[in-house]
């Protein structure tokens, strides 16, 4: 179960009883009044009532004249990366980039076997690149050369993994992020990469360069005005060959991104945008995409109905209705399941008016929209876990 407490303070509403197979996604979405009031004029009472005096101003949605738009996702890059079992020496695009270890001290780079057949079909463009660029392989350096016309390649570029005693999964994700950085300083429409050698990558660790390589490829331009810049728009790059990936790591891959972006865009959107309703609008997209999950949303009256009054309390100065949205991932084939997990976020997504009582420095005030990133990341977790569906789940 995934819960989302929309409360500020610790004030705990009556849950709702989960009738959960599996996974169970509760989101407690709440507009923020200016409440925190309470910290003020004494405690809110535990049960709702009408009479409890909040202020809080129109929602910067009614303000904003025409502001429709509902949060959404940051969109995944449109390149298409693909698992490929072709030669690196027979490949023909914009640019091949070829991972290499740092070398110990007193030893030079060794190219993998991979690596030096390219070599030798470039006539040992990549060699010379390493010496003229004096290229040691330290984690996420690169250099690039550019090639003679009427080859295969155009760009020949080098990524250092630094020392492979030392890789982590860390350093598998900056290698992602550099394919990414190089793509976007670069701006190839038809690319490959090597995937590391000697030692090879396993595929966890494959996912996690793969994750962050379609991250960096993916910027958030949503709330641009110059979205079409050069500076903002995304590379140019339309197809990347992953040399020797693992097919199934990408795929993975291609999932958990998707999920890192829908929270990337929830927690970016402004309050205007991100507002209980339209968020429990993007739980209901999940619901509808991914078999086995389910939606439920408790509306105010609901809510009150089942004596939640420290959840409602937190909402009843803002116009933004409260959302308590909870999703269900349900077993395969509809099975008893062994045990029941819950994943829990707060949801409080701050449209509200009135005073600010939390002034002075590092009070971070013009960054509450980000109060609502614990519902973001558990939305995000469960667009994830539908797609995935990992085994047992």
């Amino acid at each position: 179960a995934f819960f989302a407490l929309s409360c500020a303070e610790p004030l705990f509403p009556a849950m709702y009883k989960l009738r959960s197979r599996v996974f169970s996604v509760s989101l407690l979405l709440s507009s923020n009044s200016v409440a925190q009031g309470y910290s003020l004029g004494g405690s809110l009472p535990h049960r709702f009532s009408r009479g409890v005096a909040l202020r809080g101003g129109a929602s910067p949605r009614a303000a904003a004249a025409g502001a429709q738009e509902a949060a959404t996702a940051v969109p995944l890059t449109s390149a298409s990366l693909a698992a490929s079992d072709a030669a690196a020496s027979d490949w023909t695009g914009d640019m091949m980039v070829v991972p290499v270890w740092e070398a110990k001290e007193g030893e030079s780079i060794a190219l993998g076997a991979e690596a030096a057949a390219l070599d030798a079909a470039l006539s040992g463009a990549v060699a010379d690149l390493i010496a003229d660029s004096e290229f040691k392989g330290k984690a996420g350096s690169s250099a690039v050369v550019s090639l003679p016309r009427g080859g295969n390649v155009r760009k020949v570029a080098v990524v250092g993994m630094g020392l492979s005693t030392d890789f982590k999964i860390s350093g598998a994700r900056k290698f992602g992020a550099t394919l990414a950085t190089l793509a976007t300083e670069q701006k190839p429409k038809q690319a490959a990469a090597l995937l590391p050698t000697g030692p090879a990558l396993a595929a966890d660790t494959q996912q996690a360069a793969f994750e962050a390589a379609m991250l960096g490829l993916s910027p958030d331009t949503r709330y641009k005005s110059d979205a079409d810049s050069d500076e903002n728009k995304p590379p140019p790059l339309q197809a990347l060959a992953l040399l020797g990936a693992d097919a199934g790591a990408l795929a993975r891959a291609r999932s958990f991104s998707a999920g890192v972006l829908l929270t990337r865009g929830l927690v970016a959107s402004p309050a205007n945008y991100a507002t209980p309703t339209s968020l429990a609008a993007c739980a209901k997209e999940i619901a509808d995409r991914f078999e086995g999950m389910t939606l439920t949303v408790l509306e105010r009256a609901e809510c009150e109905a089942r004596g939640m009054g420290a959840y409602l309390g937190v909402s009843q100065g803002a116009v933004e209705p409260p959302k308590f949205i909870h999703l269900c991932l349900s077993a395969p084939g509809g099975g008893k399941p062994a045990k029941k997990i819950a994943y829990v976020g707060k949801g409080l997504t701050f449209d509200s008016g009135g005073y600010n009582i939390k002034a002075g420095a590092g009070s971070m005030i013009e960054k509450m929209k980000f109060d609502m990133g614990g519902a973001g990341a558990v939305l995000g977790a469960a667009r994830t876990l539908a797609e995935v569906r990992p085994a047992g789940v």
